[in-house]
């Protein structure tokens, strides 16, 4: 069904037409049947050895069904091993495959065109020796019409055994071309009894009785199907049989051929019957596509429901994944990618270090200068500076998942990769500013006495005059500050909060932009960051407790925003981040593995980060949304 339902063609179903043979007059009637369509078993690479071997020494001793199975079992090797890793095992194990897929491909050629070469001797023998029956006048006793023998005897089961013979005894060629005349008749007028097949009458519905009134539904008898018969079996269809006389044939070549050479109880398949449905009479996955495919056919009215649920609930196989992917920290930093697993660099210099050396010389010290004891210019004595490193690390992610749910449930297995994919997101920018943290000099915001923006805004200012008044930086250098997502929206509560005044509608629906805009006139660009740490801890004196939410419990308050909250300043581009690339193994399979029916899906990143700036900070703020102002509080400079 999936392939109509992907739009791609009509589905097939097939019904291989064969004999099974007897070495006596009339094939015993209680004789056990093998599977219908069953024409080939799965072989072991040691069966298909030992069929080589037989192959080699002596073709004719192996029937034509262990070749089919043995094709098909080759097929089935190949589909295995290309969901396995490359191993040497693996790859001696297909060069031996690929030997006795010679040989077998090899033996079944040969019969192949040898049978067509049979079968073309013999339909030249039949067309010269072919009497023309005499023309019926009376059609109701002709067979395999109205309900007779030939059309059951193909419609109900599909496949026809060698008829047993009454007490006329017939040649065995005229025989197989009586029984394959049947065969072709009874596809032909069974196919043809179900286009024209009355619809069933309208009956009243309703609690009155009275008729009820539906969209017109399709005949049930009208496009059903249409059948296409092949010379051959299903797995190795041949050229398309159009008439009852190419039937005949079939039937007769293959009794007077292979049938006559073959093993008691040999399953021999002569012809197929390929019957494509139309999009109505194909059911799919989908229950109520199914639903209104079925009552379009077998209900011309519609039902009237006494009340409730009676129809199937429907069902939904997506599954929502909530979360993001996304990498604010890693795409803040200036990249580079690294191919020996790390840089090795030297640190940068500041003008907050770089005062001696200079000074000032007056003319009343180069007067100086000539007697003893004079005045002498400093000089500041460079030493040879260090090298520092820094080194990736890989950020992974293996997933487990069952064979059979992965191919039966593709949605749950899609959804859990999503989820894979965001866990590690959040690993790896939790990683980075764990390193950048650790690089940075903690310092403490002050207390809190305005509102949380204004204490936030004031407090970076602060900063800012100290940053660039220290290392002599002017407004065109930008720094970098990294928060957490969730201040922004500290401060948009903190606005709300705020005595009205002015247009306070406004205050009500500040804009992430706005918020923004804020940092980006003091030539601050934010980050907001996704994942915070965790874990508590206590950094020189100051404890930081975890930056993110626990889970709120049902019927509790809602929670307040995590504080103190901590965060990151920096020049831009003081801190690089380090991409060793991805390794990405795909599927993998092992003997544990499939031992549970199971396989892993297994990726990594490689990635670090290095400082080359002269300072970062690492500002700790605790605050509160009060909505407070200088106009409703007294801020006082200590």
């Amino acid at each position: 069904m999936r392939d109509q339902e992907n739009g791609e063609r009509p589905q097939r179903l097939a019904h291989p037409v064969v004999f099974r043979p007897s070495r006596g007059p009339h094939p015993p009637r209680h004789a056990p049947r093998e599977p219908e369509g069953t024409t080939a078993m799965s072989m072991t690479l040691d069966e298909l050895r030992q069929l080589r071997e037989k192959l080699q020494n002596n073709a004719d001793q192996v029937p034509d069904e262990e070749i089919q199975g043995a094709v098909a079992a080759i097929r089935e090797h190949v589909a295995q091993a290309r969901e396995q890793a490359p191993t040497p095992e693996l790859v001696a194990q297909l060069e031996e495959l690929a030997e006795v897929r010679n040989v077998v491909v090899g033996e079944r050629d040969t019969r192949v065109q040898a049978a067509a070469q049979n079968a073309d001797r013999a339909r030249d023998l039949i067309d010269g020796l072919d009497i023309p029956e005499p023309e019926q006048t009376d059609t109701d006793n002709v067979e395999g019409t109205d309900g007779g023998p030939g059309v059951n005897a193909v419609t109900d089961t599909a496949t026809t055994e060698e008829a047993p013979v009454a007490e006329q005894v017939l040649e065995p060629a005229l025989a197989a071309s009586g029984l394959a005349d049947a065969i072709a008749r009874g596809i032909a007028d069974g196919l043809r009894a179900q286009a024209t097949a009355p619809a069933p009458a309208a009956q009243p519905v309703g609690r009155t009785g009275r008729p009820g009134v539906s969209p017109a539904a399709v005949q049930p008898g009208r496009d059903v199907a249409t059948a296409k018969v092949y010379l051959g079996s299903h797995s190795e269809q041949g050229r398309p049989m159009t008439s009852e006389l190419e039937v005949a044939r079939a039937v007769h070549d293959k009794f007077r051929g292979a049938y006559q050479a073959a093993r008691p109880g040999t399953r021999m398949p002569v012809l197929t019957v390929d019957v494509e449905y139309p999009e109505a009479r194909v059911l799919g996955s989908s229950i109520e596509a199914n639903f209104e495919k079925i009552r379009e056919v077998t209900s011309p009215n519609a039902l009237v429901a006494a009340g409730g649920l009676c129809a199937p609930l429907e069902t939904l196989y997506d599954v929502e994944v909530i979360g993001s992917t996304a990498r604010p920290i890693r795409d803040a930093l200036a990249r580079f990618a690294v191919e020996r697993g790390g840089i090795q660099f030297r640190p940068g210099l500041s003008a907050a270090s770089a005062v001696n050396g200079a000074g000032v010389w007056t003319v009343a010290d180069d007067e100086a200068a000539d007697g003893s004891g004079g005045a002498v210019k400093d000089c500041y004595i460079v030493d040879c500076p260090g090298v520092e490193d820094a080194t990736i690390q890989a950020i992974y992610s293996c997933l487990e998942f069952s064979n059979i749910s992965s191919r039966f449930d593709p949605e749950t297995t899609a959804a859990n990769v999503r989820e894979g994919m965001i866990a590690h997101a959040r690993l790896a920018e939790r990683e980075l500013y764990s390193q950048m943290a650790a690089l940075s000099k903690l310092v403490q915001a002050n207390d809190q006495v305005v509102g949380a923006t204004r204490h936030i805004l004031g407090e970076m200012d602060k900063l800012i005059a100290y940053y660039r008044d220290r290392h002599r930086l002017d407004d065109n250098v930008s720094l970098t500050w990294l928060a957490p997502q969730w201040v922004r929206d500290l401060m948009r509560a903190d606005i709300a909060y705020q005595m009205a005044a002015g247009d306070w509608i406004e205050a009500l629906a500040v804009a992430d932009s706005t918020l923004s805009g804020w940092f980006s006139r003091r030539s601050i660009a934010p980050v907001w960051f996704l994942d915070g740490n965790p874990t508590a801890q206590t950094v020189n004196g100051v404890a930081i407790p975890s930056q993110v939410y626990a889970d709120v419990a049902a019927g509790g308050t809602i929670p307040q925003f995590p504080t103190p909250f901590d965060s990151l300043l920096f020049t831009t581009g003081a801190f690089l981040f380090l991409d060793g690339g991805s390794l990405d193994l795909g599927l993998v399979r092992d003997s544990e593995l499939n031992s549970r029916n199971r396989y892993q899906q297994f990726s990594e990143t490689f990635e670090g980060v290095a400082f080359r700036g002269v300072e970062a900070l690492r500002p700790v703020f605790d605050v509160c949304p009060t909505g407070s102002s200088s106009g409703t509080v007294e801020v006082a400079c200590s």
